[in-house]
């Protein structure tokens, strides 16, 4: 019976670690080749599955967190690279145009580096 009982109370513990880390986020910083900071908001799992979610041009917004948070709860990792604020452009359709395309496909290179099925 005691037995028992200690394995029910360690799954109860393993399982509140597993979902207290799933959809925490991690802010990190990184360099493009050009030498541009990019502030990069990460949502990781254990699983096999990466977003590399480019924000629209309204920018980052509690919505895009919101969603990775639930997307990370279904074992999807999902990365948030936050290029508007990396080169210090207005929230506005041209400025996604005015990003340069190979600081765009670094990020995607880094992004293929991780090992998981990527989608954009």
């Amino acid at each position: 019976m005691y037995k028992r009982c200690f394995h029910a109370t360690a799954l109860i513990v393993l399982m509140s670690i597993v979902s207290a880390t799933v959809g925490a986020m991690n802010v990190s910083r990184f360099s493009l080749p050009d030498g541009t900071e990019v502030q990069l908001r990460q949502f990781p799992t254990p699983g096999n599955t990466l977003l590399l979610w480019f924000a629209c041009d309204e920018g980052m917004g509690t919505a895009e967190s919101a969603a990775a948070v639930e997307l990370a709860k279904r074992g999807i990792s999902t990365w948030l690279p936050d290029m508007l604020g990396a080169y210090f452009l207005p929230m506005a359709p041209s400025s996604m145009e005015s990003l340069p395309a190979e600081q765009v496909a670094a990020i995607i290179d880094r992004a293929q580096k991780s090992g998981k099925r990527l989608y954009l």
